[in-house]
C-alpha cells in the first residue's frame, strides 16, 4: 500500500511540474461508454517516445480509457504518418492525439476527422491548421534559447558551432534551431556549415558529426536538436576522443545520454516533458469528448541538466518516469 502511494506521489509530482495541470478539474462527464482514444508517434523507437506511450497508457488505465499507439517506423516517413492516421479515423475513435512530422502535410485529414466528430490534439509539436483543439508540447523556442545560452557560457567569447536536427519539417525542431541561433546572436560563436539532418537516425547524425569534425578543426561545439541527434555527436565526440575538448549541447535525455553526460562527452541538454505530453494528451482528449473546453496551447515545461544536477530527483523523474 505504501508503495502504491509512493508511486502516487511520483506521478502527481510529474504532472504538477506542468502549468497545465492547473486547468484539470476531475470532471464528471459521461461515463457510460468506454472511450478509445488513438495515440500517434512520429517514430517507433527511441526512449522520448516510449516515455509519451508510457503516460499514453498510464492516462488510459487511470481513467478506463482503450488507449492504442501506432506510429511509422521513423519520422522522415510523413506519408505513412498521413495514412496511419487516415485509416485509424477511417476505423472510427472518439480522439486522436498526434505527434506531427510536418507542419503541413496532415492538416486536411486532422480537418476531416474534426468535421467528422474526431477531435485532434497534438503534442510534441504543432501544425499549421487550425482544426487541432489542442496542442501539449515545450515551448520549442524558448528551448532552443535555453540550449543557445548553455553554448555560449560553455564556449566563452569565441568558437565555431556545427548543428544537426532530425527533419526539415517538423515545428519542434524548426523553433530549436531559431530560438538558439537567435541566442547565440551578435556573440562570439560563429556557427559554421550547413544544418545537417539525420532523420531521426543515430548512426546517420553519427556520419555527420564525424564530418563537421573534419572539415572544422576549430569546432567547439555541436548542438543535436533532438534525441537521435544527440546521441549520434556524442558517439562520434567519444570515438574521436574529444570528450570535453568539443562540447555537446542537446535536447531530450535518455538513460544513455545521462551516461555520456556523466562521463563528460555531454555537457548540456535541455529536457522536456514527454511522460506529460502523452499522459495530458490522453486526458484531455477526454475532457474534449465529453463537452468541456481545453486550453488550446499547453506548456509541458523545459529543463537545462548538466552533469552537476542530472542525478537530482526531479531531473530522474524526468528522464525516468516511476514504474
Amino acid at each position: 500500500m505504501q508503495k502504491k502511494y509512493k508511486k502516487f506521489l511520483k506521478r502527481l509530482l510529474l504532472c504538477s511540474m506542468s502549468a497545465a495541470m492547473m486547468l484539470l478539474p476531475t470532471g464528471c462527464g459521461k461515463s457510460s461508454d468506454r472511450l478509445e482514444v488513438a495515440v500517434i508517434a512520429k517514430k517507433n523507437t527511441g526512449d522520448y517516445w516510449a516515455r509519451i506511450k508510457k503516460g499514453a497508457f498510464e492516462a488510459g488505465e487511470e481513467m478506463d480509457i482503450k488507449v492504442t499507439y501506432d506510429s511509422p517506423e521513423n519520422e522522415s516517413e510523413i506519408q505513412q504518418q498521413v495514412e496511419l492516421f487516415s485509416d485509424i479515423a477511417e476505423k472510427g475513435v472518439d480522439a486522436i492525439v498526434l505527434a506531427p512530422s510536418d507542419t503541413d502535410a496532415l492538416n486536411e485529414v486532422i480537418k476531416e476527422a474534426d468535421s467528422n466528430g474526431i477531435p485532434v490534439i497534438t503534442i510534441d509539436s504543432d501544425v499549421s491548421g487550425t482544426e487541432r483543439k489542442s496542442c501539449i508540447s515545450t515551448m520549442n523556442k524558448s528551448g532552443g534559447a535555453i540550449a543557445g545560452r548553455a553554448a555560449k557560457s560553455l564556449v566563452g567569447e569565441q568558437g565555431q558551432v556545427a548543428i544537426i536536427s532530425n527533419v526539415t519539417t517538423a515545428q519542434n525542431t524548426i523553433e530549436r534551431i531559431e530560438g538558439f541561433k537567435e541566442a547565440v546572436a551578435n556573440s562570439g560563436l560563429e556557427i559554421v556549415g550547413d544544418i545537417q539532418y539525420c532523420e531521426g537516425d543515430r548512426e546517420k547524425a553519427k556520419a555527420q558529426a564525424l564530418d563537421f569534425i573534419a572539415n572544422y578543426p576549430d569546432l567547439s561545439l555541436i548542438y543535436g536538436v533532438n534525441e537521435s541527434s544527440t546521441l549520434g555527436i556524442c558517439d562520434a565526440v567519444s570515438e574521436k576522443g574529444l570528450s570535453g575538448k568539443i562540447k555537446v549541447v542537446g535536447f531530450d535525455c535518455s538513460p544513455t545520454l545521462a551516461e555520456f553526460m556523466r562521463n563528460g562527452t555531454a555537457s548540456a541538454t535541455v529536457v522536456q516533458n514527454p511522460y506529460n505530453m502523452g499522459y495530458l494528451g490522453v486526458r484531455y482528449a477526454k475532457k474534449l469528448v465529453e463537452g468541456e473546453k481545453i486550453a488550446p496551447v499547453l506548456d509541458t515545461g523545459a529543463t537545462l541538466v548538466t552533469p552537476e544536477n542530472i542525478d537530482e530527483e526531479n531531473i530522474q523523474l524526468l528522464i525516468e518516469p516511476v514504474e
